[in-house]
């Protein structure tokens, strides 16, 4: 795989929000882009009897573009979060063992 710079990806950011990060292998979209005004994520998906299911990502890993050429889920210390002051897998991580 070559290695990927700034000029491919496609990027959509309005003031300090990502609507829209492309490359040729993934497409990560803002979902609240295409929502109604003031419904949520949660409504969203009960609407269509999704049940719902929170995911974990590793905001701090994703340092650059690079990083989304990995092949390889991140590490658990990866999903550290600096905000919190924990690890957000350390609940699902101590259920697993």
């Amino acid at each position: 795989m070559s290695k990927m710079t700034d000029e491919d990806i496609f990027v959509i950011k309005r003031q300090n929000s990502y609507i829209c990060v492309k490359g040729k292998y993934f497409s990560f979209l803002d979902i609240s882009q295409f929502i109604a005004a003031g419904s949520s994520y949660s409504s969203f998906l009960q609407a269509y009897n999704i049940k719902e299911k929170k995911s974990y990502f590793p905001y701090s890993y994703l340092t650059s573009y690079a990083v989304l050429l990995e092949e390889k889920l991140p590490d658990y210390e990866s999903f550290y979060s600096k905000l919190k002051s924990c690890n957000v897998l350390e609940e699902e991580h101590d259920r697993w063992e």
